[in-house]
């Protein structure tokens, strides 16, 4: 697995930071980092979710979650 850059990208334009976000899906902030340095996955509801927070389309989640 690769390091989601463009959902990093995402976060900082929007003003987001790892431990809010981590808390408003419900995950820890290891949890977290781990997955958007790749070392594991996001699961289809907490992409759902940073899909929403993040006003990413459906149509897009693929282009930040891969």
């Amino acid at each position: 697995m690769q390091k989601l850059k463009r959902l990093e990208e995402r976060i900082s334009e929007k003003g987001e930071t790892y431990s809010s976000l981590s808390k408003e899906i419900g995950i820890s902030l290891s949890a977290f980092n781990n997955k958007i340095n790749g070392r594991s996955s996001f699961d289809i509801i907490e992409a759902s979710q940073l899909s929403s927070i993040l006003d990413i389309e459906p149509q897009e989640i693929v282009y930040f979650f891969t």
